[in-house]
Parts: structure tokens; sequence; C-alpha cells
């Protein structure tokens, strides 16, 4: 389960992505979320001031 906290779900996307070798697509994925769930995540921590790095791998 995903969590709904802003900085519990930053510091969880972020751990599973440097632990599993995959970007934010892959994290996704592995959820089995739509793209509009992804996007729900991006806009939920960008709101705490977090953007995707460029490389797709971790919110800072």
């Amino acid at each position: 389960m995903i969590p709904q906290d802003p900085a519990m779900l930053l510091s969880y996307a972020n751990t599973w992505m440097r632990d599993h070798e995959g970007g934010f697509d892959e994290f996704v994925k592995s959820h089995a979320l739509t793209k509009e769930q992804g996007a729900a995540i991006t806009e939920k921590l960008e709101a705490i001031g977090y953007r995707l790095d460029e490389s797709g791998r971790r919110f800072c």
C-alpha cells in the first residue's frame, strides 16, 4: 500500500527507486498504478516542494 501522507510518500518512493534500480516509471508499473495515478503522486510531491529529477530516479 502506498502512503497517502506526502512526507511518507516521498520517503517510500525514493527508497523504492533507490533499492530497485528503477525510475519512477518502474515504480508506477510495479505498483499497478495508472499513468493518472502516477501523475497524482508527482503532483502531491510537487505540492510540498519536491520534483522528479532529470534522471527520473528520485524526488528532490
